[in-house]
């Protein structure tokens, strides 16, 4: 992972924190799946025949996944204009009080109606995270970043199937495992909710820029939607975001019938008791997630087409394996229908956590990747209902041979889906290296970066004043320029509140409690280019505030609004010690001029020069100053 250690721990922590919380996600997903053989039994005691529990439980895993695909148009806009973390914790929150009606209930109309509630709630989890990966992750790790994320729905999968499998061992009904799952759940929600950040701004860390890739271009790497036409209109007008939806509906369906079926499959064809069955099924995402892991290390290596190209590859053998298990003869044996549903697992898993995870975050970028998730996982899922009283019907009818030539069909038919979008992706990469050569391979300039993320990012509100973030800046350095300042100190002035673009803050930060810490966000991105002479007055500019407040009374009542709500959060005047420490930095006579000149530069519509008059004094400031 790249970035300073601090941020590195930040992301392992925050990745690890999604990928425990989801992993519960499915430990109140898979249990169905697991209990249905005792389910049908008890609904048998009660007067319901095998036939008609059967076609009802795949009744409900339909409208669950139906409810599921219909939650996710609403869950990815609504994590893209709010945040995702919020939609995370709801989603578990939803699915644990579901997940104990269920147990509570005994009819299947009572399964139907709760079943599909617990997967709409549960829809809104996925979308978070995807906006919570999209604020930590650059595009160069989205594969890395999302097939480790992936692992959660696979190995969790499997490591809830597999202690599902033990509670039955010994002697857990239904009911149990439905309220074990919830009490998994109940433990992650709390864990989440104390640790996981929506962005590491939050904790004055830079935010990675999502780059221009995406169909919003240069707005991609804006972390606030801001409308719903703009948001959606991109995505609908690109037609790779059609093909990855075709490839989703194809994939899901494929997926979703072995996380469905494969235990009762497993109990009916090859006679393996209910807990072997569980056991067994367990193995399509244990397999599964060893091909995610290969999947996402080769997706950032192989760029856009190589994603395309592991698709094609990994549904033409997932077809094989089908057809495979359609028309084998196994005989007595167990091991091989075994093996082969692993084999499928590990050719199709890894294809299918590109399109919800890093492609969708390749289309949106952090402005739209929850967007882009939530509608190419929303056609999934409608083609995913098929897999719930579709199948039963086909088990029936044709019984399992059937099913497995019929799944080989939709196999081949995604794979020639997978063909086009990789031709797509082929040509626009082709475009870009000749646009490339065209530019003659130059790199922007530091002036250039600062212009881009000041154009991108610069008519932002100030946080509270009457000007924006470019205003501000501009004003500042103008008022230290007529002071005759330094060269470096006059870009000191200019960049001072550049932490705040750079990573991306909102202009409603301060109004929820967060200090985004920009006075070590915006060093920190300038370290590399300017030496103290600059970065210190910056990194000082917020202290210098808390020192005036502590040595000047008539200082604080000169300060705004805005300026004292910032105060509160940045830790109030300074004690004496306080005092102490900030005297003793040779800089802090420039950090309270900067602070003064930060004070004053809040004037709707003043004329001031632009940005592009600064030009000459950057690059004269670059390496100035001692380190």
């Amino acid at each position: 992972m790249d970035g300073t250690p601090s941020l590195t721990i930040r992301r392992s922590l925050t990745l690890g924190l999604l990928i425990a919380g989801y992993t519960g996600y499915y430990a109140c997903r898979s249990n169905l799946s697991v209990a249905q053989t005792m389910i049908i039994q008890d609904l048998g005691a009660a007067g319901v025949s095998a036939e008609a529990a059967k076609l009802g439980l795949g009744a409900a895993i339909s409208l669950g996944i139906l409810a599921y695909a219909l939650g996710k148009p609403f869950a990815g806009p609504l994590a893209d204009f709010f945040g995702g973390r919020a939609g995370f914790l709801g989603g578990m929150a939803g699915s644990i009080a579901c997940t104990v009606a269920f147990a509570m209930s005994g009819t299947l109309p009572a399964f139907t109606a709760i079943w599909a509630g617990n997967r709409l709630v549960q829809s809104f989890g996925w979308a978070g995270a995807i906006k919570v990966v999209s604020r930590w992750f650059p595009p160069s790790r989205y594969g890395t970043a999302m097939g480790l994320l992936s692992l959660s729905f696979l190995f969790g999968d499997a490591a809830a199937r597999l202690a599902m499998g033990r509670l039955i061992d010994l002697g857990f009904g239904w009911r149990g495992i439905f309220l074990a799952s919830a009490g998994i759940l109940s433990g992650l929600l709390v864990i989440n909710g104390l640790w996981l950040r929506e962005s590491p701004a939050e904790l004055g860390l830079p935010e990675p820029d999502a780059g221009d890739a995406s169909v919003y271009g240069k707005g991609g790497d804006r972390p606030r939607a801001s409308g719903l036409r703009k948001l959606l209109v991109p995505l609908l007008r690109s037609p790779s975001f059609w093909l990855v939806c075709g490839l989703s509906l194809g994939l899901t369906l494929l997926r979703e019938s072995f996380n469905a079926w494969s235990p009762t499959y497993f109990a009916e064809s090859l006679g393996l008791s209910r807990a072997d069955a569980a056991r067994a099924s367990s193995l399509f995402p244990l397999f599964g997630g060893i091909s995610v892991l290969l999947a996402g290390y080769l997706g950032d290596r192989l760029g856009r087409a190589g994603r395309g190209a592991v698709i094609l590859a990994g549904l033409s053998l997932a077809g094989l394996g089908l057809l495979a298990l359609g028309m084998g003869d196994f005989g007595r044996s167990q091991r091989i229908p075994i093996a082969l549903v692993a084999a499928v697992a590990f050719c199709l898993l890894g294809p299918y956590s590109y399109l919800a995870g890093a492609i969708s975050l390749d289309l949106g970028g952090k402005h739209g990747g929850a967007t882009a998730s939530g509608f190419v996982d929303a056609a999934g899922y409608l083609g995913g209902a098929l897999a719930g009283w579709g199948l039963a019907r086909t088990s029936i009818d044709f019984g399992w041979r059937g099913v497995f030539l019929a799944l080989a069909v939709v196999a081949w038919a995604s794979a020639a889906v997978a063909m086009i979008y990789l031709l797509a992706q082929r040509r626009a990469e082709l475009r870009t290296e000749d646009t490339a050569v065209d530019m003659n391979h130059e790199m922007p300039s530091l002036y250039e970066r600062i212009e881009r993320i000041f154009t991108d990012r610069g008519d932002s509100a100030y946080f509270g004043e009457d000007v924006t973030q470019s205003e501000h800046a501009l004003q500042s350095a103008h008022l230290a320029e007529r002071e005759g300042a330094s060269a470096e100190l006059i870009v000191a002035a200019l960049l001072h509140d550049i932490g705040h673009l750079v990573a991306g803050h909102d202009e409603d930060l301060a109004d929820r409690g967060i200090d985004g810490r920009h006075e070590e966000t915006g060093p920190a991105w300038l370290s590399e280019a300017f030496g103290l002479s600059v970065i210190e007055p910056i990194r000082l500019h917020v202290a210098a505030k808390r020192y005036l407040c502590a040595v000047d009374p008539a200082y604080a009542g000169s300060l705004s609004e805005a300026s004292r709500q910032s105060l509160t959060l940045q830790g109030g005047p300074f004690d004496a010690e306080g005092v102490a420490e900030f005297e003793a930095n040779p800089h802090h006579r420039d950090a309270i001029r900067l602070r003064r000149w930060d004070d004053t530069a809040k004037v709707p519509g003043l004329d001031v020069p632009g940005l592009s008059h600064y030009r000459g004094i950057i690059e004269s400031a670059v390496g100035a100053g001692a380190r």
